[in-house]
């Protein structure tokens, strides 16, 4: 996701060649630019919210950081939540956590935190180069503009309430990447395909409503017939439906879950279109 760079943005020595320029962070990289950047923002709504909280006033925050303890990763007592040090671990998790680690714990405060905070860390994304924006208060992986034009598009296709469902699929499968779990992610890709063809065409299973949609929406027979094999890969005996993928048995990894998300939004988009020019959406 390359953006143009202009000098206002470079160092003096990145600017005389004598610095490698800055380029697109790999998706599990966290540089210590962006680390530094997202810690000092969040720092700037959770210090004054902890020292509030801390004298016993009320804080919007205090809700959000006793929630991070009980419902997110750790799961921990509410009755072992001590209110001390709470900057600090939040920092040390910024300053040192895995990628999944600090981007599960911003996704988790954006969407239970005031509206002026998640546009704060969307321009971090971009001006780090972050492979990640955030849409529907969810990250999004993304790896090029085209990427995040395909997102863009397929987001506002399930805008309408009747699609509701792809909506939530597409968003748990993003949700579901960001935290490395690439099968289920794989699952929601697949299945908000599926929402969104049985409400087109309510007959039978997913192969059965594209079969109906082919002839109604005039759908490309290799563009359905190439669907239907990746709904097959998900549908096998190691498939993103099988029970033992929810164990963790499945051979799916990052690139899987990445191709499938992309793969997915995109037919999404492509059949609500189609539907709409034939009247059917």
């Amino acid at each position: 996701m390359n953006t143009p760079l202009d000098r206002k943005s470079l160092t003096f020595a990145q600017a005389e060649g004598i610095d490698a320029l800055p380029s697109q962070l790999e998706r599990t990289v966290v540089s210590k630019e962006l680390r530094a950047k997202l810690w000092a923002f969040v720092h700037s709504h959770v210090a004054p919210a902890y020292s509030k909280i801390y004298q016993g006033h009320q804080s919007p925050w205090r809700e959000i950081l006793q929630d991070l303890h009980v419902h997110h990763h750790h799961h921990l007592r509410i009755d072992k939540h001590n209110w001390n040090g709470t900057v600090d671990r939040i920092g040390t998790l910024f300053e040192n956590g895995k990628y999944h680690e600090g981007y599960g714990w911003l996704e988790f405060v954006i969407k239970n935190c005031p509206p002026n905070f998640a546009p704060g860390i969307q321009i971090i994304l971009q001006e780090c180069r972050a492979p990640f924006r955030i849409e529907d208060d969810v990250f999004w992986p993304l790896a090029s503009p085209e990427e995040e034009a395909a997102l863009r598009q397929a987001m506002a296709a399930v805008g309408a309430s009747r699609f509701s469902g792809a909506k939530t699929h597409l968003t748990n499968a993003a949700s579901h990447l960001t935290q490395g779990e690439f099968a289920a992610s794989v699952r929601e890709s697949i299945t908000a395909v599926e929402s969104v063809a049985r409400v087109l065409e309510s007959t039978g299973d997913l192969s059965k409503a594209l079969a109906g949609l082919e002839q109604r929406l005039n759908i490309n027979p290799a563009l359905k017939r190439g669907f239907l094999a990746l709904y097959g890969y998900a549908s096998d005996e190691k498939g993103i439906r099988h029970a033992l993928l929810d164990s963790g048995g499945a051979d799916v990894d990052e690139t899987d879950a990445i191709f499938f998300i992309g793969a997915c939004a995109s037919f999404v988009t492509y059949m609500i279109s189609k539907a709409t020019k034939a009247g059917m959406a």
